[in-house]
């Protein structure tokens, strides 16, 4: 998976942090891919 420039190996159990409006994108996908996608802070609770 790249974020940003920086390339990462994804496996089982495997936990990526991406910044608000970074740039990231899974490549070379060889298994099928489940993911789970959590977004903090609760949406509308930090307005800017």
């Amino acid at each position: 998976m790249f974020v940003g420039k920086d390339d990462f190996e994804v496996k089982s159990g495997s936990t990526i942090f991406v910044e608000k409006n970074g740039d990231h994108k899974f490549h070379s996908i060889e298994e099928d891919l489940m993911i789970l996608v959590l977004f903090s802070p609760a949406e509308y609770t930090n307005r800017e």
